[in-house]
């Protein structure tokens, strides 16, 4: 009998069921892994939308002369999330 594309029943006894078992670890692993990328790719994009905010009202509080300091601030934040998530994200999880 197959379940879940294992088979069940057939085989030496208890060697199989360990066999199995790992085998179930392993692929909940494999697919586990597959959700985490797909989790860390949506958030770099929806941080690209956040950084490139950040950066054009920024640069029009600056440059509309309303509120200077908090413009310079969100240029300066939006460009560091720029470079962590374009260039230091990818760096670590390359290395992984």
């Amino acid at each position: 009998m197959s379940i879940l594309g294992i088979e069940w029943m057939e085989g030496e006894g208890p060697k199989d069921i360990v066999q199995t078992v790992t085998s179930m670890i392993d692929q909940f692993m494999e697919g586990g892994s597959q959700v985490a990328i797909h989790i860390i790719y949506g958030l770099t994009k929806l941080a690209r939308v956040v950084y490139i905010l950040l950066i054009v009202l920024g640069m029009f509080l600056y440059f509309t002369q309303i509120n200077r300091r908090t413009g310079k601030s969100l240029i300066i934040g939006g460009v560091i999330m720029a470079f962590a998530f374009e260039y230091v994200i990818p760096y670590l999880l390359s290395s992984l």
